[in-house]
């Protein structure tokens, strides 16, 4: 069951620093900080026959994106750092678990 999770994970890790190698690789053009939904799409256009030629499977759907602030990002790797945390200190010991305040 983990196993399409996992793929999944990795496969947006994949297009994520391909991504970035596209954009460090552009010559030329302005480099502005900022992100538009056109730069994005000409990135994920440029990197997906990559990620598809090093699995060798094929996307069955476009990939959809969505441009957020840093904030709704933070909150999403809060949420999932505390879920990862939950599972890994539920199989250590309670012994390990307590927290100790002296420096």
């Amino acid at each position: 069951m983990r196993k399409p999770i996992i793929l999944l994970i990795a496969l947006v890790i994949c297009l994520f620093l391909t991504c970035i190698v596209c954009v460090a690789q552009e010559k030329g053009e302005n480099r502005s900080s900022q992100l538009t939904e056109s730069k994005v799409r000409a990135m994920i256009a440029r990197a997906i026959p990559h990620i598809e030629a090093v699995t060798g499977r094929r996307f069955k759907t476009e990939l959809k994106f969505r441009l957020v602030d840093r904030a709704f990002v933070r909150d999403i790797l809060e949420g999932e750092f505390e879920l990862q945390m939950k599972e890994v200190l539920r199989e250590m010991p309670a012994r390990k678990v307590r927290h100790d305040n002296r420096k």
